[in-house]
């Protein structure tokens, strides 16, 4: 019986420590899994859509980038720019600094720049990168495509400031030649009334200024609409901010808060 048991007491110590080292490579590896599902290491992911054309969760930025030293979270456009950043509209810091300059008059090749970047954000690049002036290949793209027009004698007028006419049909252009229109749908219950200095719009800006507030695109209280007067870069920014929302992570239209 002696004999017996001094052969059974070792049996049971030796698989004793075996299945000890079995708990502790278990353990290990669900704290690699649990690294690997980290929130800070996730949200630097790209969202958009997978290989399957299926519109991804998109990844909360607030607390894992750089907000520009200008914007702060009291700023109406502070969620915009965040989204922004996400969307890559927004780019990069100087050696200046980082920032936005909200308030500041936004060109003509500073929107196009941003819708470029929008664009590309579900897309292949666009151009070159790198090469000539960093709007140029943003501009010729928007040009070819027709999105963006230029004067009597084809000047693109890259530095001109942009107008709230200008950019509204910039973006009608652009969602119609790309067709993406089905990534927004009307607001229900809201009655669609003409600006009162619609006269002052031109054909096309008409066309353009009611396809997209039928899709609460552009905002309007009742009054004029002002079609010359310049935009500001928040401004700007704000509409495709809205328009990244619907086509990219597929809400519409954009949350308020």
């Amino acid at each position: 019986m002696k004999k017996k048991l001094c052969r059974i007491v070792p049996l049971v110590l030796i698989f004793s420590f075996l299945l000890l080292i079995g708990a502790c490579a278990d353990n290990h590896s669900d704290r690699g899994t649990a690294d690997l599902a980290n929130p800070e290491q996730a949200s630097s992911e790209p969202a958009g859509r997978d290989n399957n054309g299926d519109i991804t969760e998109p990844p909360s930025v607030e607390n894992t980038v750089q907000v520009p030293e200008d914007v702060s979270t009291d700023d109406w456009f502070y969620r915009h720019v965040m989204a922004g950043i996400r969307f890559g509209i927004i780019q990069g810091a100087s050696e200046e600094g980082f920032h936005f300059d909200a308030e500041s008059l936004i060109t003509r090749a500073e929107f196009i720049t941003m819708l470029g970047r929008m664009h590309e954000y579900g897309n292949e690049p666009i151009g070159t990168p790198g090469e000539g002036a960093s709007y140029e290949r943003y501009l010729n793209w928007a040009a070819e495509l027709g999105i963006i027009l230029g004067d009597e004698n084809g000047d693109l007028m890259p530095q001109a400031t942009l107008t709230r006419e200008q950019m509204i049909v910039i973006v009608y252009r652009y969602l119609e030649e790309f067709d993406l229109w089905r990534a927004f749908y009307p607001p229900g219950g809201v009655t669609l009334e003409a600006p009162a200095d619609s006269d002052d719009m031109s054909i096309l800006a008409w066309r353009a200024w009611n396809r997209l507030r039928s899709v609460d695109l552009v905002f309007f209280t009742i009054g004029n609409f002002y079609p010359c007067a310049e935009i500001s870069r928040a401004e700007g920014l704000q509409i495709l901010i809205r328009a990244s929302s619907a086509i990219y992570d597929g809400i519409h239209p954009f949350p308020s808060s």
